[in-house]
């Protein structure tokens, strides 16, 4: 007997890998699945492919980060936001009615923007370092 696919990401056998994010500016937001990572996860959990430096020498471009989509994020956690159709990866900052999204690298600019223009779309929880990380993980479906 074999789990479903489904049956996997219940048991939290797998994590969806639901495509890519920037870490600079923000940018366009795509959410396309592209696959089921083996990996231990729960209800929540998807994984994202960093694109950018703004994170850098923290998140680099071309590593795989696991986010939960649901809690609130802390102060100064990394977070997935969505701000007016496109998301990036930043440190945030509630900060009232306002909310500060702060990058890694000094070479970007810090965003303060208005609360409820700002989604969270996940909290980062940990990362798979560079792209090799990704090739080595046993991708149990791909489209």
């Amino acid at each position: 007997m074999e789990l479903t696919l489904e049956g996997r990401l219940l048991a939290g056998l797998a994590i969806p890998l639901v495509g890519r994010i920037p870490a600079g500016p923000l940018d366009l937001a795509f959410e396309e699945a592209e696959g089921l990572l083996a990996l231990p996860g729960k209800p929540g959990f998807f994984a994202l492919v960093v694109e950018g430096d703004s994170m850098a020498e923290y998140l680099l471009e071309g590593d795989v980060v696991v986010v939960e989509r649901g809690p609130k994020p802390r102060l100064g956690e990394v977070a997935a936001v969505l701000h007016e159709g496109r998301t990036t990866l930043k440190y945030i900052y509630p900060k009232g009615k306002r909310v500060v999204l702060k990058p890694h690298n000094p070479a970007y600019p810090t965003l303060e923007l208005p609360a409820e223009e700002v989604e969270v779309q996940g909290v980062f929880r940990f990362l798979l370092r560079g792209q090799e990380a990704l090739e080595n993980l046993r991708l149990l479906w791909r489209f």
